[in-house]
């Protein structure tokens, strides 16, 4: 899994792939989750790399 802003590049995950044999995509915390309408879908998927930190600090609260 690639995480963070540059995560989302065209190309680097099958860069990674090649380069290290080892599959490799992009990390989306938001996988499986349904949003309201007023959420901009495709931004939020786009980005969703670089929001693996602020979602995994977000889910401590839920787990306490």
């Amino acid at each position: 899994m690639v995480a963070g802003g540059s995560a989302a590049l065209p190309g680097l995950s099958e860069a990674i792939t090649a380069q290290t044999s080892f599959p490799c995509a992009p990390a989306d915390p938001f996988r499986g989750m349904q949003f309201g309408e007023s959420i901009r879908e495709k931004k939020v998927r786009r980005e969703a790399p670089s929001y693996l930190t602020s979602c995994g600090l977000a889910m401590r609260r839920f787990l306490q």
